[in-house]
């Protein structure tokens, strides 16, 4: 199936970085106990990932906002999402999630 169809959903807490920069932050899964840093557009992209949008809404939204031109960074934005993936902080789903209260 083409990822691009699927619902991402972040499995990591954000942790803002101590000087409140909010372009960068660090995500972290207390479950397994891995983390990763993310800085710039890879953490305003990362704050969308609620599994309510598919991944292509997600991008497409995100390089309007960011007035991009469109594919603009789909390497990086593979690369991005498989490491998350590597490091069990990012799950997709077949259809949109709700989001569970806190």
């Amino acid at each position: 199936m083409d990822k691009l169809k699927l619902f991402p959903i972040l499995l990591a807490d954000p942790i803002q970085d101590y000087n409140k920069n909010k372009s960068h932050f660090y995500i972290f899964n207390s479950k397994n106990n891995r983390g990763y840093k993310l800085d710039g557009f890879a953490a305003n992209l990362c704050h969308r990932f609620n599994g309510i949008k598919s991944l292509e809404q997600v991008i497409k939204e995100f390089e309007v906002e960011m007035k991009l031109q469109s594919n603009y960074f789909n390497e990086e934005i593979d690369v991005l999402l498989t490491d998350l993936q590597n490091n069990s902080l990012i799950e997709f789903h077949n259809s949109p999630q709700t989001l569970k209260e806190s």
